[in-house]
């Protein structure tokens, strides 16, 4: 799975679930993240201080594996990162795309007292989280990884669109 370009694919996969829910929010959520990402690059300090994305609890929760990885000191662990990283970045692109685009929604539809919190609800819901207690049991399993890969994304879109059915 690792370092293969169709799963780099697939990780971007959830962003047409995030167009459906945001809808005109997410033109203003990707004009958001862009800046957002500008500004990550280009000042740390003020982006920790100053974006609601670093106030996301669903965020710092998702890419918190990143940290660990300046730790790794075997020759094959380190190549394994250069495949984790190529997806990691394909999946925070979606991930972040669509949290501001829940973020702007949540700016501009009455009644949302906290925009932050809004936003990682549904990106959670939209995702599919990687918490402790929200993967399956059986998923974690090496051979059902081997055999059925995607099940967690495959059982969080059928879980969206039949969200999407009842509303």
């Amino acid at each position: 799975v690792l370092g293969n370009a169709g799963t780099m694919v697939s990780q971007a996969a959830n962003i047409p679930q995030g167009l459906a829910f945001a809808k005109q929010y997410s033109g203003p959520g990707l004009t958001r993240y862009i800046s957002s990402a500008y500004e990550r690059l280009s000042n740390p300090e003020t982006f920790a201080e100053n974006n609601p994305m670093a106030q996301s609890r669903f965020l710092k929760e998702r890419f918190s594996r990143d940290m660990y990885r300046r730790f790794e000191t075997k020759a094959l662990g380190k190549v394994k990162n250069v495949a984790v990283v190529g997806m990691e970045d394909v999946d925070r692109f979606a991930t972040e795309f669509m949290w501001n685009a829940c973020y702007e929604k949540g700016l501009h539809t009455k009644g949302i007292a906290d925009p932050v919190r809004y936003a990682d609800a549904n990106t959670r819901r939209l995702v599919a989280g990687r918490g402790v207690g929200e993967v399956p049991l059986m998923q974690k399993s090496k051979l059902v990884q081997l055999l059925a890969p995607f099940q967690v994304e495959v059982g969080n879109l059928w879980n969206v669109m039949g969200g999407m059915r009842a509303d």
